[in-house]
């Protein structure tokens, strides 16, 4: 149709860069190569990244991504899935969960320790994150926002 209804008013395409930091310590990564890819459709981001590491050091706790291209909207609905080549993302892919209200993402890991249905996911922290040459990550997925 023709009509104002039937137009499509937001669509963007582009680029962001990933970053990593951890909850404390002092951390120092060498990042070999880096890279996000982003298409926006209305409030609906599609995201996508690659992550490869020559080095990691220091840094303790839970690690966080940054740099999403827009700031994720409150509530829920939006996921992504990752995985990787020498990181321990526990026995299946993981979960990629944007922080409300932030241009920041966690990832969630199955703890081969856990027993039930909700104690066996914990946040990837510092310690997983090997530092053997090199170390991948790379994921997909999508988040609303409000702009």
């Amino acid at each position: 149709g023709t009509g104002t209804a039937n137009k499509l008013d937001d669509y963007e395409e582009g680029t962001w860069t990933p970053a990593i930091a951890t909850a404390g310590g002092t951390l120092s990564v060498t990042f070999a190569e880096r890279t996000g890819k982003y298409t926006k459709i209305g409030n609906v981001v599609y995201y996508e990244f690659y992550i490869e590491t020559s080095g990691f050091s220091g840094g303790s706790g839970n690690i966080t991504f940054s740099a999403f291209p827009f700031t994720a909207q409150a509530g829920r609905g939006a996921i992504g899935l990752a995985t990787g080549s020498r990181i321990a993302l526990g026995l299946e892919s993981a979960a990629i969960i944007p922080n409300q209200n932030a241009t920041t993402f966690k990832i969630r890991i199955k703890n081969s320790t856990g027993t039930g249905t909700s104690d066996n996911l914990t946040t990837l922290d510092a310690s997983d994150w090997s530092n053997h040459n090199p170390t991948i990550l790379y994921g997909s997925g999508h988040y609303r926002t409000d702009a």
